[in-house]
């Protein structure tokens, strides 16, 4: 057992531990308070959006007469969630991280490895479960009317219900990596699997998106109630979980804690056992499989000349979409966003309420107003965009290639925020041809939406990659470490905040002046953003890259 826990202390200082070294050459004490309000900023946003929808659906539900159904519903999202961000994790912890290279050599026993690395993967499911239900659990309590004891069966339950479904993903992620000799290269697998997994949750919600009313809310309350008790004869833990919460003044509910914790206990010993039989054969697999390939004879190869602004763009790209955490970090975000936002505009449209409908065709966002709002959302989108602001921090140690090639340094910044601008352009289009076609706008104002759009993104992104360039995270051993534990995105997050402000307060001044006098205004502005930053990082480009070696 000590052993297990100086190996698991091990595992955990060596994920946070890049994130500290960073830090030993700057400000500490600057950057300790901006990551802390920027984690206490975070932490109070989902607990107010998770309290929020909480609070409304819990209210329906008591309403109703069935409180109790908000515990099945919520306990049966947990378990998707641990499920899913288990298999993504776990595949990474397990196989791919790079601890393995010293750890499986050394004379630890195969089950030792296993529990260690399991307990770090629940210290991140259980982070997860207190953002995710705390605060709805809490919610639930309060308009119950629970006494303490709900709360002390609470915290259990939130304890032992994650480890049932993250020992089976991990057991699975196990048997995949065992049994498949497909599986050679860990970042088309993980890229795979976590477009996968997404597009899975994104058909589940356009499947469920019809209906909005108070009482098609509360049948589809209803329906995912019945779903849970549909699941709860082969998800072991879920009916006795759901039982101690709801029965947390009686024996019943002790008896639920009781079997839970026998339950749980009972297949950790199970999953140490079946672990042992899998785990070397597939992590030594994956750390040393493949043939070697013989190399082609280069003496007949030919060089083709190639635009170097393209190829450098097309570099960035490749970079992205090869590397899975790049890729779902990203990527996937500046994807996702704009489709739900189509998915909820499809929903408004399935809704079935013509009254809504008809207010909907009827409401004129064609002034400075609705051009204001319009373009606040696209900047909202554009914060969710990381890739300028991590454009230095991916290249790692490697950033140094670019102080060698003959391009200006300042061309080189531009080059490698065109995959940002053109991933924003995406979405951009997507909310331009919802403009057009549910508030029925005028192709001229959508067309300037869009160019003032555009231009705030190029401003935004130039300034993103000035950050990362004042505080690069060059020294990682995990790609996690740049996109997970890098607090230039809060800078990103400020910004976008700060600029839907101002155009808000826009908005608000601007109201009565006609919407063409306003989007000239915006693009003479955006104009002259883009060229002071451009002109700042063409005139420091030789002090901004001096953190680049």
């Amino acid at each position: 057992m000590n052993r297990i826990l100086k190996l698991t202390k091990v595992f955990l200082k060596t994920s946070v531990s890049q994130y500290k070294a960073t830090s030993k050459t700057e400000n500490k004490a600057s950057r300790k308070a901006l990551k802390t309000f920027g984690m206490v900023i975070l932490v109070l946003y989902l607990a107010g959006v998770f309290g929020f929808l909480s609070y409304g659906m819990i209210s329906l539900l008591n309403d109703a007469g069935q409180p109790a159904f908000f515990i099945g519903i919520a306990l049966l999202g947990l378990a998707l969630l641990v499920l899913i961000q288990t298999v993504l994790s776990s595949i990474n912890l397990f196989y791919f991280s790079k601890d393995l290279e010293y750890i499986l050599p050394l004379p630890f026993k195969p089950y030792e490895i296993v529990i260690a690395k399991f307990n770090t993967l629940m210290v991140t499911e259980y982070v997860t479960v207190l953002l995710f239900l705390l605060v709805p659990f809490i919610m639930y309590g309060v308009l119950t009317g629970a006494s303490v004891l709900f709360y002390v069966n609470m915290v259990l339950v939130l304890l032992l219900f994650p480890i049932l479904p993250a020992l089976i993903a991990t057991i699975l992620v196990m048997l995949v990596m065992c049994i498949s000799g497909v599986i050679k290269n860990k970042d088309r697998f993980q890229t795979i699997v976590s477009v996968l997994l997404i597009g899975l949750v994104l058909f589940v919600q356009m499947g469920n998106m019809e209906e909005t009313t108070d009482d098609q809310m509360l049948t589809q309350l209803t329906q995912f109630n019945g779903l849970v008790s549909q699941i709860d004869d082969y998800f072991i833990t879920l009916a006795d979980s759901i039982n101690a919460l709801t029965n947390y003044n009686n024996v019943t509910g002790l008896i639920s804690i009781v079997k839970l914790l026998l339950i749980s206990g009972v297949a950790y010993a199970i999953f140490i056992f079946i672990a042992q039989k899998l785990y070397f054969k597939g992590a030594v697999g994956a750390r040393y499989s493949g043939k070697a390939k013989k190399k082609k004879d280069n003496g007949s190869l030919t060089y083709k000349k190639q635009n170097v602004e393209l190829t450098y763009v097309k570099k960035e790209f490749s970079a992205l979409f090869k590397n899975p955490i790049f890729f779902t970090q990203c990527i996937l975000p500046s994807i996702l966003m704009p489709v739900i936002f189509t998915i909820s505009a499809i929903a408004g449209f399935n809704s079935g309420n013509e009254a809504e409908m008809e207010g909907m065709e009827t409401l004129q966002i064609v002034n400075s107003v609705g051009l204001c709002i319009l373009i606040a959302i696209n900047i909202f989108m554009c914060s969710m965009d990381f890739i300028p602001v991590t454009a230095i921090s991916r290249d790692g140690q490697n950033a140094s290639f670019m102080k060698y090639i003959p391009i200006e340094l300042d061309k080189q910044c531009t080059y490698k925020i065109i995959p940002a601008v053109i991933m924003n352009v995406v979405s951009t289009i997507i909310l331009d041809i919802i403009v057009l076609i549910m508030f029925k706008a005028s192709l001229l104002f959508t067309i300037l939406l869009s160019f003032i759009s555009i231009l705030l993104s190029i401003f935004f992104s130039y300034v993103m990659i000035v950050v990362d360039l004042k505080n690069p995270k060059l020294k990682w051993d995990s790609e996690y470490t740049v996109v997970k534990q890098n607090v230039n995105m809060l800078w990103g997050i400020a910004l976008s905040v700060a600029m839907i402000i101002l155009l808000v307060i826009g908005a608000i001044t601007l109201s009565e002046i006609p919407y063409l006098f306003t989007a000239i205004g915006l693009i003479l502005i955006s104009i002259l953003c883009i060229y002071l930053i451009k002109k700042y990082i063409s005139k420091n480009q030789e002090k901004l890259f001096e953190k680049v070696q």
